[in-house]
């Protein structure tokens, strides 16, 4: 029978770490999270709009929402233009959260494809090899090559947070 002993630096060191975990929990707990927030629909706010009828979305500018109707502006026309929709034909509203960016997501991406490519191409590189070789590439290089050009092939891509928001009081249909 095995028996193990540990020193009081160990066990010092392993009831530490619960105390860590509570703190990184609290800490997490700490900070907002941002489905939690309630959003509203005010006036100038961007808006997504898809109507029961609709395959696609409309997005617009938020000029006024009534009881039956929301009334948006779509000023990036030649000429500006309010669009009434009423409520009842309205099946999804969404407001803007905001831009995100998506260059990190690039990044990372580019760099796991560049590090598995230049991995598969010195692994073929080597087996097709016999006698002398030439020195394989690093593997981190086309991670970082590749990182790159994913940082700033999705630097240009735009996407937009929408975030789902509550219909105003529409009218129930007669029955």
């Amino acid at each position: 029978m095995a028996c193990s002993f540990r020193s009081p630096e160990h066990r010092r060191a392993a009831g530490f770490r619960p105390t860590l975990l509570a703190a990184l929990l609290t800490a997490l707990l700490a900070v907002p999270i941002e489905a939690q927030s309630v959003r509203t629909l005010e006036p100038g706010t961007r808006v997504r709009v898809r109507l029961e009828e609709a395959h696609s979305n409309v997005v617009a500018i938020l000029i006024d929402a009534r009881p039956d109707t929301i009334v948006l502006a779509r000023p990036s026309m030649s000429i500006e233009s309010r669009l009434l929709f009423p409520l009842e034909r309205v099946s999804r509203l969404e407001i803007s959260a905001g831009r995100r960016q998506l260059a990190p997501i690039g990044a990372v991406g580019g760099f796991l494809l560049g590090t598995v490519l230049v991995a598969a191409y010195n692994s073929i590189l080597q087996s097709q090899c016999f006698g002398d070789c030439p020195e394989p590439t690093p593997a981190l290089a086309g991670g970082l090559i590749g990182g790159v050009a994913g940082g700033v092939a999705f630097y240009f891509v735009p996407a937009e947070r929408w975030v789902e928001v509550a219909l105003p009081n529409r009218r129930s249909a007669p029955r």
